[in-house]
């Protein structure tokens, strides 16, 4: 992504993350298809739902972490999107009214 020579992405599948795609097993997909463009060195698209990737340390930005990951197709195209604080996000024209 970006500059990157190497992107790292931690975390784990949350269920609450809050989108109806992103499910346990649209997670495991989403990492086989990360293990093989590793394993063939083939290169992946990356896309982002709600705020997508959290950087974990604003020095490197080249690790990052996400709540859930999701493989998708459009037009033919692949990638891998990530899911992070889709709650908030969902949420947040609630907490406005309050």
């Amino acid at each position: 992504m970006g500059n990157c020579t190497s992107f790292t992405v931690h975390g784990t599948h949350d269920a609450a993350v809050g989108h109806p795609r992103a499910t346990h097993a649209a997670h495991l997909l989403a990492l086989e298809r990360l293990r093989i463009a590793h394993e063939y060195k083939l290169p992946i698209n990356f896309g982002w739902m709600g705020h997508g990737f959290y950087v974990i340390d604003p020095k490197n930005p080249c690790i990052v972490k996400s709540r859930a990951l999701e493989f998708f197709v459009d037009r033919d195209v692949e990638a891998v999107m990530s899911h992070y604080g889709l709650r908030a996000v969902r949420s947040w024209p609630f907490d406005l009214v309050r």
